[in-house]
C-alpha cells in the first residue's frame, strides 16, 4: 500500500469540536472505544449521527477488532504479518507496475484503526456513489479530488467521517474495458436523484474543483474509527491511497 506524507488536495483543516458534545456523540454513535486514539493521540466524536454503524469488513470493527480477531476472521496476511499493516488478496496489478490490496492497519495496541478495502466489481458488478449515499446518509463532510504533491484525480474521495467511511470514485468513462466499450453500470441513477449536502464544500476559489455525481462508481471504501471532520484530516486522510493513473486496465471479479 503506498503511503503519502502530504495532505490531499482540497482538504484543509476543519474547526475543532468543543469537547462538551463528547458525551452527547458518543451516545448518539454507540462509540465503545472511549474515546478512540491514534498514535496516542485521541480522535474527536463525530460531530453528528451515523445511520449505519458500526461500519465493518469481514465483521472487523475499526477501534473494536484485534490482531487476533483479523488472523480467526481471514486467516494469515500475504504480507504484513510482522508488521502493523496487514495485506489481504486481491492484490491488484496497475499499469505503472505498482501493486495494492485489501489493507488492515492495527494501532500499537493492536486494534484495528483503518481498512482500505478495493470495491469496483469485486462481487461482480460495479456500485455508485448513490448507493453509498442510501446506506450512509446524503450528508457527508466533503467531496474533493484525491491527489498527493500537486497531482490530482480521475478519483474523487467522498467523506462520511461521522459514520467513520470515505470512498473514492471515478466517472464511468475512467473504467473503461476498452476503447470502444464502457462497462455497464449495476443499476442507471439519474444525475440529481440523490442531492449530497456537503456540510465543509471546498471553497469556490480553490484552484481544483470536485465534480459531485452520485453516479461515480466506486473504487474503493477506506473505513476508520468514527470521528470528527477534523480527526479525519488530521490522521486519515493522508492513508487514503492516490495513484496517479486512470482506472482503465482494473478489475477485480475474478481475481
Amino acid at each position: 500500500m503506498m503511503q503519502a506524507t502530504a495532505a490531499p488536495t482540497g482538504v484543509p483543516r476543519a474547526p475543532t469540536v468543543p469537547a462538551v458534545i463528547v458525551s452527547l456523540a458518543c451516545l448518539l454513535s454507540a462509540c465503545s472505544c472511549a474515546f478512540c486514539t491514534v498514535g496516542g493521540s485521541k480522535l474527536e466524536p463525530p460531530e453528528i449521527a451515523c445511520q449505519e454503524t458500526p461500519v465493518s469488513w469481514q465483521g472487523i470493527i475499526p477501534g473494536q477488532s484485534t490482531t487476533t480477531d483479523v488472523i480467526e476472521t481471514l486467516g494469515e496476511p500475504v504480507q504484513g504479518r510482522d508488521t502493523r499493516v496487514f495485506l489481504y488478496p486481491p492484490i491488484v496489478f496497475l499499469a505503472d507496475g505498482s501493486s495494492y490490496g485489501n489493507t488492515i492497519a492495527f494501532n500499537g495496541a493492536g486494534i484495528v484503526d483503518w481498512i482500505d478495502v478495493w470495491v469496483l466489481d469485486s462481487d461482480g458488478e460495479f456500485h455508485t456513489v448513490e448507493k453509498m449515499a442510501r446506506i450512509y446518509g446524503t450528508t457527508l463532510d466533503r467531496v474533493y479530488m484525491n491527489g498527493r504533491l500537486g497531482l490530482s484525480g480521475p478519483d474523487q474521495v467522498y467523506v462520511w467521517s461521522h459514520c467513520g467511511i470515505a470512498v473514492t470514485a471515478v466517472s464511468e468513462e475512467a473504467v473503461k474495458h476498452s476503447e470502444d466499450e464502457i462497462l455497464p453500470l449495476a443499476e442507471a441513477v439519474e444525475a440529481n436523484q440523490y442531492q449530497l449536502n456537503l456540510r465543509h464544500p471546498v471553497h469556490p476559489q480553490d484552484s481544483v474543483q470536485p465534480t459531485v455525481d452520485v453516479r461515480q462508481i466506486v473504487v474503493l471504501e477506506f473505513i476508520f474509527q468514527p470521528t470528527s471532520y477534523a480527526s479525519f484530516v488530521e490522521f486519515y486522510a493522508k492513508e487514503i491511497p492516490f495513484m496517479a493513473t486512470y482506472f482503465h486496465d482494473i478489475r477485480l471479479a475474478g481475481k
